[in-house]
């Protein structure tokens, strides 16, 4: 399971992708790199030191949080740890954001051949 969660960490919040395993531990733990517009007033800046891929029995699940997915560098981090799967969580409801996941799905072979038990 991939989830959205806000991190509290001193006096700043954090807006984070969380990747769950099956029993509920935590594999990654994606703080956003950079607020969007607005989100500046509210949420502290990540350092790049959580853009690890999680590792699932799946095999491994990136994540970028909303706008990140606009980052083409890092993307090519997230690709370059062979991901199965990208996840994005967002708010963005516009029709553009299905293509654009769709061209990040090419663009990193997202969607090549994963483990999959039934």
């Amino acid at each position: 399971m991939v989830t959205g969660v806000i991190e509290r960490l001193g006096q700043t919040l954090y807006c984070v992708s969380a990747t769950l395993g099956p029993d509920g531990a935590v594999l990654a733990w994606r703080r956003k790199l950079m607020p969007t517009a607005m989100e500046r007033l509210i949420w502290g800046q990540g350092d790049g030191a959580t853009l690890q891929v999680a590792q699932t029995p799946l095999g491994p699940v990136s994540s970028a949080i909303c706008w990140e997915n606009y980052m083409p560098l890092l993307r090519v981090h997230l690709y370059g740890q062979r991901p199965v799967l990208h996840v994005a969580p967002t708010v963005d409801d516009r029709d553009v954001w299905l293509p654009t996941l769709q061209t990040i799905a090419l663009e990193g072979a997202a969607s090549s051949s994963a483990p999959v038990s039934t």
